[in-house]
């Protein structure tokens, strides 16, 4: 559990999320979520849960996880990959 919290802490300050969002995110109080990244409340596996989806949505992807979708898209089907890139491409218009 200690290693979700350190990883919250750090997305937290990369992202600049305030424990108030932190906590609207998780449907808590910011006490609460102050309390629980102190350790001073222990986490409870529904809070665990909401705290990785966090962490997993706003965490940077590693190398290994683009390559690998970056395989998994050039092994796909002709017509699978047109609608991949073509979904990419409009994505990519919106940023």
């Amino acid at each position: 559990m200690q290693d979700l919290l350190r990883r919250v802490i750090s997305v937290s300050g990369q992202t600049r999320t305030s424990q108030t969002q932190l906590g609207a995110y998780c449907g808590r109080s910011q006490a609460h979520i102050s309390k629980v990244l102190r350790g001073v409340v222990p986490v409870s596996k529904p809070m665990a849960a909401k705290l990785e989806a966090w962490v997993s949505e706003k965490s940077e992807p590693d190398k290994a996880e683009v390559e690998a979708l970056i395989e998994g898209i050039a092994a796909a089907a002709p017509e699978r990959r047109k609608h991949i890139l073509h979904i990419l491409r409009e994505l990519s218009a919106l940023a």
